[in-house]
């Protein structure tokens, strides 16, 4: 499964004619190990919401853990494998259609993803009540499933712009003690998406909204910082200084520095003021 963007998910699904069209709700237990036991309908999306125990949920070749705030998304294409990792696993699936155009019904792209929410009991009370409407068949009631199925997927963007926006400060914070402890050391932005096991151009996308600045220039910044206190030591020279905040050459940091604080190191040395 592929990484989704929130942003684009929100316009897809604020661009699609969306239709509900089913709910179960699925108790699977250990011993029921293998094929999901819901026939899927080929072509109709869903969304799969577990609200007690885990398990393992396998489309398209990859492996996904299933567990209460873990949302699966897929396509309706083959048929997905889901083995349960504790006695019982209980999850609701919902199935609906999705229109491009009056008359070209798809799925929302990227076809299978998975979502994290921060909260999960408003999600789950109104699956409850997609269900319980699901009993009743009156044109009245068709309505109040239509609506009740665009409250779902609000309070799920809500859900999960809300555990994005969660982890988010917590890698941001994670990262600036990480590097503030080895700034003199050779930090790559590979290195630090690494370290949360993310793309680069992910993690770089919630370090600059949490904190305004993207990561690399964060550590340049500090580093310059720490450059200005030892460039005032008397004995430092700009060689040692350089090294000591992680510039292995001294050309390149004087000329940095110089970009950044409008002074060249030596200027600071010689106590020269702008």
């Amino acid at each position: 499964m592929v990484q989704i963007d929130i942003d684009e998910l929100d316009r897809q699904l604020g661009t699609s004619l969306l239709q509900f069209d089913d709910i179960r709700y699925i108790v699977q237990g250990i011993r029921s190990t293998g094929n999901c036991p819901l026939q899927m309908t080929e072509g109709v999306p869903y969304f799969l919401f577990p609200v007690h125990g885990q398990g393992e949920f396998i489309v398209e070749g990859t492996s996904n853990l299933l567990a209460p705030r873990v949302i699966v998304h897929g396509n309706g294409q083959g048929m997905p494998v889901l083995h349960t990792a504790s006695d019982e696993l209980h999850y609701y699936l919902v199935r609906y259609r999705a229109f491009q155009s009056c008359d070209e019904s798809s799925s929302i792209a990227p076809s299978c993803f998975v979502l994290r929410v921060g909260e999960l009991l408003t999600i789950t009370d109104i699956l409850h009540r997609l269900q319980l409407g699901m009993l009743e068949s009156t044109h009245r009631n068709e309505l109040k499933l239509k609506a009740l199925f665009h409250t779902l997927l609000v309070e799920m963007m809500e859900g999960v712009r809300h555990f994005a926006y969660t982890k988010g400060s917590h890698i941001a914070k994670d990262a600036i003690r990480f590097i503030q402890k080895h700034y003199m050391e050779p930090i790559k932005l590979h290195d630090l998406a690494l370290r949360f096991d993310m793309s680069d151009k992910h993690f770089s996308y919630l370090f600059h909204k949490e904190l305004g600045i993207s990561p690399m220039n964060y550590l340049i910044q500090f580093r310059l910082k720490e450059a200005e206190k030892l460039l005032k030591q008397p004995h430092a020279t700009v060689r040692e200084v350089a090294r000591m905040v992680g510039y292995s050459d001294p050309y390149f940091f004087s000329k940095l520095y110089k970009k950044h604080k409008g002074l060249s190191p030596n200027q600071v040395k010689r106590g020269v003021q702008l």
